[in-house]
């Protein structure tokens, strides 16, 4: 018995108590990360320029997000970055403009089917506008 007490130990295994008809309790789920701290590992730790301006327009992204008083989700993401967008003449670089359409590019896949659909019309307004403004 002294033995399984040592292995356990030198394993880190730790004793979990059940009660008669119950099993062990489930494990801990690791903690999701958020979609903005998925982009953020995913590229913060390169070295392209193209990498840091994204990591940048994130970063800025999530603070305009946060000083309207929302929760940073797709969803508000979404809707900030195509209000960014609205007006491409204004972004100081094709530069910052690729790495918004990026992140637009990286967020889509989350934001709802159904905010899509409603947004759709004006949302091929904004890409097209950009498409023309960038020829």
């Amino acid at each position: 018995m002294e033995d399984l007490s040592s292995l356990r130990l030198s394993l880190g295994v730790r004793s979990v108590r059940t009660f008669e008809g119950q099993g062990a309790p489930p494990p801990e789920a690791p903690t999701a990360l958020t979609l903005g701290q998925e982009i953020y590992t995913k590229f913060a730790g390169k070295t392209q320029p193209e990498s840091r301006q994204l990591v940048a327009i994130l970063a800025a992204v999530q603070e305009v997000v946060r000083a309207q008083g929302l929760e940073v989700t797709p969803t508000a993401m979404f809707a900030a970055l195509m209000a960014s967008l609205e007006k491409p003449e204004t972004l100081a670089s094709g530069e910052v403009l690729a790495a918004m359409c990026h992140l637009l590019s990286l967020v889509l896949g989350r934001v709802p089917n159904q905010i899509l659909r409603a947004k759709f019309a004006a949302g091929s307004q904004v890409l097209c506008g950009i498409l023309e403004a960038k020829q």
